[in-house]
């Protein structure tokens, strides 16, 4: 297609962000208008540039500062997440520690205190001349939904010494042990 003018509208490249066809340059008012230069598939097309002369557009330093900073994003909420099988692992050193507060009760009350588990949790127990009877000062302790841990006890005598056991918690398709020693040390880790 020609216009009157006889040049072709059909290979015509629009102007760089939509703003090449500036105001004064349609008035065709005597001010100043920056040019760029394009190349066509019918040669070279000069078109206005937006106010102040610059093109429109990001440059590489805003680009790369952009691409920055959404890396740094990425890598606080991949490092925020938790680790497969955390849970399981956090009861198991929330059992370890329960236990080894059995051990040191046991020591310091000069008395025989129980580890009594079952599969939805675990309790502290004290003997008395009554029999054994829960211990006012360690709560009982739950699992989250979806745990469960081997029903048993673990008896610390006077001096701290321990029937020794091994207690597994299960859950979400990972396990974690805690492991009581006869001279009643307790550790927690990796079933």
């Amino acid at each position: 297609m020609t216009s009157a003018t006889g040049t072709s509208e059909a290979h015509q490249l629009p102007p760089p962000c939509g703003e090449g066809d500036s105001r004064a340059a349609r008035r065709g008012g005597g001010q100043h208008v920056a040019t760029r230069s394009t190349p066509t598939p019918l040669g070279w097309r000069r078109f206005a540039l937006p106010a102040g002369g610059r093109e429109c557009g990001f440059t590489l330093v805003e680009l790369t500062v952009a691409m920055l900073i959404i890396g740094m994003a990425s890598a606080a909420l991949a490092l925020s997440l938790p680790a497969p099988g955390g849970d399981v692992r956090r009861q198991a050193e929330r059992l370890a520690a329960h236990t080894a507060a059995a051990r040191d009760l046991a020591i310091s009350c000069g008395c025989a205190v129980r580890l009594a588990t079952d599969v939805a949790g675990w309790q502290v127990l004290r003997q008395a001349a009554a029999g054994w009877l829960r211990d006012p000062t360690l709560h009982p302790a739950a699992l989250p939904a979806g745990m469960t841990l081997a029903a048993g006890n673990v008896d610390f005598d006077a001096t701290g010494l321990a029937t020794p056991a091994r207690l597994l918690i299960r859950g979400d398709g990972s396990a974690a042990a805690v492991t009581i020693d006869a001279a009643g040390g307790v550790r927690a880790g990796a079933a």
